[in-house]
């Protein structure tokens, strides 16, 4: 099982922290996000590829693929208005909620027109400051965007993106669960503009972002896999390392 989201390293363990869920033997590693504009766990193309490695240029495809909760309404890993990570052992109660909500990613770290950028999948929990309704992301639109994703709990989603910047998200559903998805794509966008130029691939990274800093973001069942055209690819289920 590959578990180089190490998050004591690659973030401020304020800010995400790599939890175990349930009860031993049968817990389930994950990430937690607390307080912070923007926070986040990365694992770079060397870690799946190599160590000499650090971009792929010749991918096709990239799949990635995670559940999540929103919990800034009832954080157990916190208490008061703040969720910062102050009760690891799970015994608190804050309420951290703000204007804004928060947005859920898994992002691919590739090249797009000769710069660094990423190609994300995930939803927005709040549309505005104090809207009522969420929506998925898909590529640069905005889908379905009715849907009370809010303090939503148990969140599946699974996304492939292909070089010419096409986007495909199966809501619902888990790599690790069911291995990829052999249905219809709940939402499909086909040579997104904003992405035809897409170049190497340096990474993956799971992210919280939130424009009042709310934190009271979990996610699991991290899967990634990335597809090469030269048959050198590597498959990889990835979690969240505890340290």
């Amino acid at each position: 099982m590959f578990t180089e989201f190490d998050v004591s390293y690659d973030a401020k363990k304020t800010f995400t922290s790599p939890i175990l869920e349930g009860t031993a033997p049968a817990t389930t590693p994950a990430i937690y996000f607390g307080h912070a504009y923007g926070s986040y766990a990365t694992v770079y193309a060397d870690k799946l590829f190599g160590p000499d490695i650090k971009e792929v240029d010749h991918w096709t495809e990239v799949w990635m693929s995670a559940e999540s909760d929103d919990i800034c309404g009832n954080d157990k890993y916190s208490i008061g208005g703040y969720c910062t990570f102050s009760r690891p052992l799970g015994n608190g109660r804050a309420n951290c909620c703000t204007n804004w909500g928060k947005v859920m990613s898994f992002r691919a770290l590739v090249k797009n027109s000769g710069k660094d950028s990423s190609v994300n999948s995930g939803y927005v929990t709040r549309q505005g400051a104090r809207g009522r309704y969420g929506y998925w992301l898909n590529g640069s639109k905005k889908q379905n965007v009715r849907t009370v994703l809010k303090n939503a709990k148990k969140v599946k989603w699974t996304t492939k993106i292909t070089r010419d910047g096409s986007f495909y998200t199966w809501v619902g559903h888990s790599m690790l669960e069911s291995g990829k998805p052999t249905t219809e794509p709940t939402y499909k966008s086909l040579r997104d503009v904003k992405f035809r130029r897409l170049g190497a691939f340096q990474g993956f990274r799971v992210q919280k972002g939130a424009g009042w800093a709310e934190g009271g973001g979990i996610m699991r069942k991290i899967a990634a896999e990335v597809q090469t055209s030269n048959e050198w690819s590597k498959g990889r289920v990835c979690v969240a390392k505890s340290t």
